[in-house]
């Protein structure tokens, strides 16, 4: 049964957004003349393939590859394994058939990391336990090639840290940061008292058995409600389009040239649909739909996609971290199917939903429903030291294109590949 819940939230949230978050299909590319020369450019991907616990595999040949642009395979032309012991375990061309080992490594590429604590869309108290974890993983992995900034919102950007290779700098940092309050707090006062008005109607047995009559009682709160949620809607899309306005900001933070951009993006979720976990227990309460067509005019899909593009274009992975931790049943439900308790559940995926999508989209991981961070943040870290680089030429085609990428494992089904999952040529 619940797996069909999740089907049937899919199905509400994608019909809802008007848009399918997979990328639409590239144009046909342009035929290429005939001509003495045609020049080239070589893309790079950096390549995540992490076993079912986790952990980074590194003994795979270019030839355990399919690397696809826009769905049509193409030869690899370079190929290195870095294991996370200073440099390219194996470095070579792909068509080989050997990726030989180089007689001297090369170093390590630089990494530039920016912490961002959203503010903004956290609570004070998972806050401050991620930041507790994020002093160890500061203290285990920040040293030269990887760099460190410490980004925070309140409100408004504001940049703590600028990059460093100092532990105490980028700690000192995130201690300062833990002080802040943000938005999100209020914003979820505003969204219980929401839902207390219409507990309200679920509550009062002669309201419940009369939903379908017009009494003045129930359409004067009926009336309130939806105002309410109307006036939520627009405040909740207002701070998400200020918060995915940062994202941007962030991620141009991070690029690096000849090097790799990292954005770790610590909050309580950003909703893919704000309100649609308001419209749904709406209908629970009043058996009216209308309130869908309010929320569904709110959908950020398409300034997700965009984001992630532009994470991708630039080189850099946003690894998402849900601080928000194991979550329970709202309002104390006994039964998770219960009506507060399936608005708990379409409020949570909404929120995480787009943390996947970012993740996914750019190569990075989404950290979720845990207590403790810990592991999460390891795997992270690994992605620093431990991943596969294939190269492919494509031939510069006179304007900046979009190139969707996929890397696949034939052999090896089980094993979890990431990547970014587009590259822009540049003319």
């Amino acid at each position: 049964m619940l797996e069909r819940f999740r089907l049937e939230l899919s199905t509400v949230l994608l019909i809802l957004a008007g848009v399918h978050l997979s990328a639409a299909a590239p144009p046909a590319p342009q035929e290429q003349g005939f001509a003495d020369e045609l020049e080239v450019t070589v893309v790079n991907l950096d390549v995540y393939v992490r076993d079912r616990e986790g952990r980074p595999v590194v003994d795979l040949t270019a030839e355990d590859f399919r690397l696809l642009q826009d769905g049509v395979e193409v030869p690899i032309s370079n190929f290195a394994v870095f294991t996370g012991s200073g440099g390219a375990a194996g470095e070579g061309t792909g068509n080989s058939g050997d990726a030989v080992l180089p007689a001297s490594l090369p170093p390590p590429r630089p990494v530039s990391v920016v912490l961002y604590i959203d503010n903004t869309n956290l609570l004070p108290l998972d806050r401050n336990r991620v930041i507790n974890r994020l002093r160890d993983f500061v203290a285990e992995t920040l040293a030269p090639p990887v760099e460190m900034m410490v980004v925070a919102s309140r409100p408004s950007l504001a940049v703590r840290q600028p990059f460093t290779y100092d532990v105490a700098a980028v700690t000192a940092a995130l201690d300062g940061v833990a002080g802040h309050i943000g938005g999100r707090s209020a914003r979820d006062q505003d969204r219980k008292q929401i839902l207390d008005w219409m507990g309200q109607a679920g509550r009062d047995p002669l309201r419940s058995a009369r939903r379908s009559l017009s009494s003045s009682g129930d359409g004067l709160l009926k009336a309130q409600v939806q105002a309410a949620i109307n006036s939520y809607v627009v405040q909740e899309s207002d701070t998400l389009e200020d918060s995915l306005a940062s994202l941007h900001e962030v991620v141009r933070l991070a690029e690096i040239r000849d090097g790799r951009g990292v954005v770790i993006h610590v909050s309580n979720g950003l909703p893919m649909i704000p309100g649609v976990d308001l419209a749904h227990q709406f209908e629970e309460a009043f058996r009216d739909i209308s309130v869908y067509n309010v929320v569904a005019q709110h959908s950020f899909a398409e300034e997700y996609r965009d984001l992630v593009q532009a994470a991708a274009a630039r080189g850099v992975s946003i690894y998402a971290v849900d601080a928000s931790g194991l979550q329970g049943l709202e309002g104390g439900a006994a039964d998770r199917f219960a009506p507060m308790a399936r608005v708990a559940w379409v409020r949570q995926g909404n929120l995480q939903d787009s943390l996947r999508f970012m993740a996914d989209g750019t190569g990075g991981l989404a950290v979720l429903d845990t207590n403790d961070v810990s592991t999460g943040l390891r795997r992270i870290g690994d992605d620093f030291a431990s991943y596969y680089s294939l190269g492919y030429t494509v031939p510069l085609g006179g304007e900046d294109r979009k190139l969707r990428l996929e890397v696949e494992l034939p052999e090896y089904p089980k094993l979890e590949v990431r990547h970014r999952g587009w590259v822009v040529e540049k003319s």
